[in-house]
């Protein structure tokens, strides 16, 4: 069945692995933020965390020495020893809690499952775990523990060897100037350290992408199964287009009145033409249809006082060459504007008579 998963995940089935909690994570990203953040933090707290600790020890050393250890002395030596310690660990601690929730955070996103708290029976079906024992993740795992055990432990190694004889020779030399040395050698071990993690984490996130992409593809069917999901059952989708239908029949009979002039078949068809100069550059077809559809634009047509002519010919052509909001073709151009001329010359003959009619009275 994994053969036939081709084809890329819907957003539908993004949408329902991240409901179940399944998004792509990756492990080494946190970490190697962890490193970094660490990295630059420590310079900044580290003299006065050294203060906090030399209080400690002198406190401890010096009257702590003198005390009896009971249950209040004991509260005391804790309670002074928090309060020199804890303005450094807190902010310290609280830095590296939002890094490692950022660091979770980039490849998959923010992600609400509680699908994810059930208990899920088939995770000790000792077949399934043998199955992800030898699935291309695990796999991948285990080369990226070795490969961080075997990188790392180079980088140690070359660091140990690189100081064995700066460390001779700083034998005689000041207490000041071998804790400067132990200390950039110390920076410049975790550097290298966070170099070989930073790429590792880009290889994690890489795979971890692309594993997932993996995992989540669908099959034909599937995708089919979706998009007949997505639309709803055949007699909803045919309520709907029935809706649709009526709704699009309404809107095109506002436009009947609108018209210029209706060409029929005589009673089969009815085709609405507007002609109107400053508004358009040639006759729109604003309604069309034929039985009933065609009934209803006559009946329109009448209470507003369009012409309407019969044409059988360029009636066919108009309802079977142009669809509602066209302009009609160029090659019925010369038909359409004898029967809009022929239309105006009647208004203008029924406008006369009109105004005779008013002169008499």
């Amino acid at each position: 069945m994994d053969e036939d998963r081709t084809l890329p995940a819907t957003g539908m089935r993004r949408g329902k692995e991240r409901q179940k909690g399944n998004v792509p994570r990756s492990t080494e990203t946190s970490t190697v933020l962890l490193l970094i953040v660490s990295l630059f933090l420590f310079p900044i707290i580290g003299g006065k965390l050294a203060g906090g600790i030399a209080n400690i020890t002198k406190y401890f050393f010096g009257s702590g020495m003198l005390m009896s250890l009971n249950e209040k002395t004991t509260l005391s030596i804790i309670t002074f020893s928090m309060k020199n310690l804890l303005p450094f660990f807190i902010p310290f601690f609280a830095v590296l809690i939002l890094v490692d929730i950022i660091g979770s955070l980039i490849l998959g996103g923010w992600v609400y499952a509680p699908e994810a708290l059930a208990v899920k029976w088939g995770a000790i079906n000792p077949a399934q775990g043998a199955k992800n024992l030898f699935s291309p993740n695990a796999y991948f795992t285990l080369l990226k523990s070795l490969l961080k055990l075997f990188l790392i432990g180079i980088v140690i190694f070359l660091g140990i060897k690189g100081i064995i004889a700066p460390i001779l020779s700083l034998t005689n030399s000041s207490a000041e100037a071998q804790s400067s040395f132990l200390a950039a050698t110390l920076f410049k071990l975790i550097l290298n350290t966070i170099l070989v993690f930073l790429v590792i984490a880009v290889s994690d996130y890489i795979f971890q992408k692309w594993n997932y992409e993996k995992s989540i593809r669908m099959t034909s069917q599937e995708v089919k199964e979706e998009m007949r999901q997505m639309e709803g059952p055949p007699e909803i989708k045919s309520r709907i287009r029935a809706k649709q239908r009526e709704l699009a029949r309404q809107r095109m009979m506002q436009e009947v009145p609108k018209a210029t002039v209706i060409i029929t078949n005589p009673t089969k068809i009815a085709i609405a033409i507007r002609y109107d100069q400053p508004k358009d550059s040639a006759p729109v077809v604003v309604a069309k249809g034929g039985g009933d559809v065609a009934k209803k634009i006559r009946e329109i047509a009448n209470k507003h006082d369009i012409p309407i002519i019969e044409n059988k010919p360029l009636a066919r052509l108009l309802f079977t060459t142009c669809d509602i909001g066209d302009q009609i073709p160029v090659k019925l151009y010369q038909a359409v504007a004898e029967i809009i001329a022929y239309v105006y010359k009647l208004k203008n003959v029924t406008s006369r008579h009109d105004g005779d009619k008013i002169s008499a009275s």
